[in-house]
């Protein structure tokens, strides 16, 4: 495990109270949710565990999916609510449908370095990269005991962007929801973990906004002002949020990947950007005023 990633995990680390060994997928009202943001839009979707269900004599765990939009322009909020998610947990591997309606692996929880599998979003036909496990262990979160698994996506294939993601029992992926938002060949989405929920934990990772944090349409679409220095910088930024307290702060690459994202409740921050290599990024400043996207050099 390289040192940023032992980084991450020390954050995850929560150490008050018994361990207690955990259950790899879906306890009972186990619930996820994801912000997104974008120029135009922000909200969350929100993922709960609604029981099981049997097709054919098979027996499924279903999740229902709800979407949570605030529109910047013309201002507006939706709620859509999209089709449920079919999985099982079979021998610690969960697998999931793709797109032709076949059962895939979406997490094989119990591998060891070296064992890969293939990525299932958007298809499998068209996509030919791989998570290929680097390292495992335990972690404990919320006074639970979980097992982790540290992957590189990889192709024997194709190019595929360089990226890595964490899977953690209970909670899945950090970056998306289990098979639900594409990856393929680039291995980077969109959302990002707020917080997960069930009867035996309730964990947030470091930084992270409100479960259902979302822009209301009373609000500003424009942030009036936010500051971002020094402009061009190095491993560390300041942020201002233009006089306001809670404050939402994600780094897009040239590619309009997020790379970094955290938060703040005093109207400032000052971020470590020393995972970054060389080169332009937009900082994009949500606040309860609205939004305001800055260019920043690293150098």
């Amino acid at each position: 495990m390289d040192e940023t990633m032992k980084q991450a995990l020390l954050f995850l680390l929560v150490c008050s109270g018994p361990a207690l060994m955990a259950q790899a997928w879906c306890p009972p009202s186990a619930t996820w949710h994801y912000g997104f943001a974008s120029d135009n839009f922000n909200g969350f979707q929100k993922y709960t565990y609604t029981g099981d269900t049997v097709f054919f004599g098979v027996q499924y765990l279903r999740v229902a999916k709800e979407i949570h939009t605030h529109w910047q322009n013309p201002p507006s909020d939706q709620v859509v609510q999209a089709p449920d998610i079919y999985m099982r947990l079979v021998d610690d591997v969960l697998l999931g449908f793709d797109p032709s309606g076949n059962l895939d692996t979406l997490v094989w929880f119990d591998a060891v370095p070296g064992d890969a599998w293939q990525v299932l979003q958007p298809d499998d036909s068209g996509c030919a990269c791989y998570y290929t496990v680097t390292d495992t262990g335990h972690v404990v979160l919320d006074g639970v005991w979980l097992r982790y698994l540290q992957t590189e996506i990889t192709s024997p294939f194709f190019n595929c962007e360089a990226a890595s993601r964490l899977f953690v029992e209970r909670i899945g992926s950090f970056g998306s929801f289990l098979g639900d938002v594409g990856e393929c060949g680039i291995g980077v989405s969109d959302t990002t973990l707020r917080c997960y929920q069930d009867f035996q934990m309730d964990y947030s990772p470091e930084n992270a906004l409100p479960c259902e944090f979302i822009l209301d349409i009373g609000e500003a679409p424009v942030l009036p002002s936010a500051a971002v220095y020094p402009n061009p910088g190095t491993d560390v930024i300041h942020v201002e949020g233009g006089g306001t307290k809670r404050m939402a702060v994600h780094v897009l690459d040239n590619m309009g990947r997020t790379v970094l994202a955290t938060s703040s409740t005093n109207g400032s921050m000052v971020m470590d950007c020393g995972s970054l290599s060389p080169g332009l990024y937009l900082l994009e400043v949500s606040t309860e005023k609205g939004r305001r996207s800055v260019k920043w050099v690293k150098r």
